[in-house]
């Protein structure tokens, strides 16, 4: 959870974009002058029996994919914003719990709302779990992140109590928290369990609780996101033996790196160990041959790039899949930066042969698009040509050569094989095409950088971009890489070799052209294949 900041900031927040699990909300006041909560609607335990289960078993025509308007795979509400993901794997699914925002919070923000799935497909709106308190005395008049588990037929919720008013009162302004549930619907807050940061931590930067049975210790663990002068942010480790008192031990992992390690998450996969955090955009792990390190960060510690955070992770069916949200744009404006919360992403994790983590499209997006079609009949922009299912692209210099395909579906896989003949100034696909190509947005494949990156830059001024969002991935001359591209609406999320992924969103996307394209080198496309639902 990112901390609510007072308007007489505003303007500094905004310049230095510190994005951490929440975002700013405004008090909202009263004819008699009385802070209230607004849109106490959504804080109601009543939303819990609203039941929508999508359905997504029918296939559609092309037309359709294009002219529809519905979140399936990312999802979120209707007119709100799926903010930090908390997953958790019962014996009914998976069920991912995540802080509910709304463009209009009043000083009370950001309740429990809860989507549940069996295939990563279909998902049923849960609706709210847990509200935040109705009293701005108290501590979760607004929530942040936490964590989920099952523990003796019991569901127990760990949880941030944030209050932006405590300060003025001399006390701490976070807190962690402990609800109960018997049937995963009805929670009860266990007030006697709230703690504070211990002493010599900040009582403003404490949150994101992430417990967990430890096996090999036989105890419950506790990370929480905490900061001290000395040590700059990290992550502190509590133990119990019943879920209710803790006792604090060495933090887990202190590199002195970042203002804040926000959103723990520590889990083993093969021999190894891995530790999630987030801060300022982006989601970085750090790996271990120990529970209790020491943590190292490899030198490419980040899966995605800036616009997927809030990260964490559980297992299902044998395998680990990281959830976090793809970030939105202020006014839906391509240009805008991003901002905190907006659609749920997921992806397989997998491992290379160093023991560094893979992501990749989960294989039941497979079971999804099922209904192969034709390519479309393409127009060609400069030295280009397309012969069945291959699109060889070449220009020299500065020049823009590419692959006009037409409407882009509203729902589609894109699945191919790239392969970089010369290096250029770009390569990759286009999007937003309404007049001429070389002002559609592009997706390029920096094979100079060694960077997946989408800079919100037409083709024509993409060599003179800096990254912005981006993911690391090494390109070598000749090689053959299998590339996924998921669309839906105006996220479009590039799956690179099944190892690094970058999540977007492009709101000029949706229902202008898209293509292929180079800039001052040649690529060739290959097997290129479109799957709708």
């Amino acid at each position: 959870m990112k901390k609510k900041i007072k308007p007489i900031f505003l303007i500094v927040i905004i310049m230095t974009l510190l994005c951490g699990c929440s975002k700013k909300i405004d008090k909202t006041i009263n004819e008699n002058g009385v802070n209230t909560v607004t849109d106490e609607a959504y804080n109601k335990n009543s939303v819990q029996e609203n039941n929508q289960t999508v359905n997504t078993d029918t296939a559609e025509t092309v037309n359709n994919h294009i002219n529809e308007k519905t979140y399936k795979l990312f999802m979120t509400s209707e007119n709100n914003y799926v903010g930090d993901i908390m997953p958790l794997t019962d014996d009914k699914g998976i069920q991912l719990y995540y802080l509910f925002d709304t463009d209009h919070n009043g000083i009370g923000y950001h309740p429990i709302y809860k989507f549940s799935t069996s295939n990563l497909y279909n998902y049923s709106d849960d609706g709210l779990a847990i509200p935040y308190s109705n009293s701005s005395d108290d501590p979760d008049i607004a929530i942040g992140t936490g964590s989920f588990l099952l523990a003796n037929g019991v569901y127990h919720c760990f949880y941030t109590g944030h209050n932006d008013s405590y300060p003025d009162k001399g006390l701490d302004k976070e807190r962690i928290m402990h609800a109960i549930s018997s049937d995963n619907k009805k929670w009860e807050k266990i007030s006697k369990d709230t703690f504070q940061a211990p002493e010599e931590y900040s009582g403003d930067d404490f949150r994101d609780p992430f417990v967990f049975w430890n096996e090999e210790e036989k105890c419950y663990w506790m990370l929480v996101a905490a900061r001290n002068d000395n040590l700059g942010g990290f992550i502190a480790k509590f133990t119990s033996s019943d879920l209710s008192k803790w006792t604090l031990k060495e933090p887990i992992y202190a590199p002195d790196k970042y203002y804040m390690m926000e959103c723990p998450d520590l889990f083993k996969l093969g021999q190894k160990y891995y530790l999630f955090y987030s801060w300022n955009n982006v989601t970085y792990y750090a790996m271990s041959d120990s529970m209790n390190g020491p943590f190292t960060e490899p030198d490419n510690n980040v899966l995605d790039g800036q616009a997927f955070y809030a990260a964490k992770t559980t297992e299902y069916q044998g395998k680990r899949y990281l959830f976090g949200f793809i970030n939105r744009k202020k006014d839906g404006n391509d240009t805008n930066n991003y901002s905190w919360a907006g659609n749920l992403c997921v992806y397989e994790l997998g491992q290379n042969p160093d023991g560094t983590l893979t992501a990749k499209m989960p294989l039941q997006y497979m079971d999804y698009f099922k209904n192969k079609i034709d390519l479309p009949k393409a127009s060609l922009i400069g030295n280009a040509g397309v012969a069945g299912t291959t699109a060889v692209i070449e220009s020299d210099g500065e020049n823009i050569s590419g692959v006009d395909f037409g409407t882009l579906p509203n729902t589609m896989l894109l699945t191919c094989k790239v392969r970089i003949d010369k290096k250029g100034y770009g390569t990759g696909f286009s999007f937003g095409k309404t007049n001429k190509f070389e002002n559609s947005l592009g997706i390029d494949l920096d094979s100079k950088k060694d960077l997946l990156r989408y800079d919100s830059c037409i083709l024509n001024r993409m060599r003179f971009a800096d990254p912005s969002v981006y993911s690391v991935f090494h390109f070598d001359e000749g090689v053959t890489y299998d590339v996924k591209l998921v669309v839906e609406n105006d996220i479009i999320v590039l799956y690179m070799n099944d190892t690094k992924v970058l999540s977007n969103r492009i709101y000029k996307a949706r229902g202008n052209k898209w293509g292929l394209f180079s800039i001052g080198g040649k690529t060739t496309f290959s097997d290129i294949q479109i799957y709708v639902p």
